[in-house]
């Protein structure tokens, strides 16, 4: 679909379905992550998919991966490899997810990051010279750069409790914009020094009026009326109405939880 608005065009077909990881930097393909015909306890694939939706999807590499993202110049794809559960806290162990990259040109794996506590969330940067990533702790994943000429990496935030999430880069590699807890920040790249800020969201909704619900009550099984007889008291659904004997029009006088009933007038 256009980013301007249109109409949606439909790209997979596969009766398993398909998550969109990234779109080719040419424009003409997407790399999506998809369980096929593989068993294991990680079935999972990458497949590349035309944008005309016309030919059928091809296997990026033989090889279970997720959270797969192209390069630059589309020659190599960066993923990750195994990993517990996405909200389980400060796991420590040998499921702790990878970090790899896979080269197009030589069929060549390599694994630049892996930590006890998990690497996940990886992205090139538009230059070519790094990698971002999330690293686990105890406390949770923070963000963090790999520099693939210093082979070194380098903490870009540091909360002191629960996770960055979701991280994804503009395409120029202006900014980084990711989750945390219940809000969306924005990491700027061109200013030194820049620490993420918080996002003020909001949208334009037309305000919905409240829909009126009629319903018919026929019974009551508790009612009392009053010492005159000119006005009685009952429940229905659980809820307590008046009404005179004259006019006949139930008011209701509770709108609780509860489920109202045994009712007397007071003499």
């Amino acid at each position: 679909m256009p980013a301007n608005g249109g109409t949606a065009r439909q790209l997979t077909y596969h009766t398993e379905g398909s998550f969109l990881e990234d779109i080719h930097p040419d424009g003409n393909s997407i790399l999506v992550q998809g369980t096929r015909d593989f068993p294991g306890r990680k079935p999972y694939r990458l497949y590349k998919v035309s944008m005309d939706g016309k030919q059928a999807e091809t296997m990026a590499f033989p090889a279970y991966a997720e959270n797969g993202r192209f390069s630059a110049d589309g020659k190599s794809i960066v993923f990750t490899r195994e990993g517990s559960t996405l909200y389980r806290k400060g796991y420590h162990g040998t499921q702790a997810s990878q970090v790899w990259t896979w080269q197009e040109e030589d069929n060549v794996f390599h694994q630049p990051l892996k930590n006890p506590h998990g690497c996940r969330d990886p992205f090139y940067h538009p230059n070519g010279n790094g990698i971002y990533y999330t690293q686990g702790s105890p406390n949770g994943f923070n963000l963090w750069f790999y520099d693939t000429r210093r082979n070194e990496s380098t903490q870009i935030t540091h909360f002191d409790d629960d996770s960055v999430m979701q991280p994804h880069i503009a395409a120029d590699g202006s900014a980084i914009v990711f989750r945390h807890l219940f809000d969306f920040y924005i990491l700027p790249l061109t200013e030194s020094g820049a620490k993420p800020r918080k996002l003020t969201l909001w949208h334009n909704e037309d305000i919905t009026s409240e829909p009126t619900l009629d319903r018919v009550i026929k019974t009551t099984d508790d009612a009392s009326f009053s010492p005159t007889g000119l006005e009685i008291v009952f429940t229905a659904e659980g809820e307590i109405w008046a009404m005179d004997t004259v006019l006949r029009k139930p008011h209701r006088l509770t709108k609780t939880l509860a489920h109202e009933k045994d009712l007397w007038f007071s003499h």
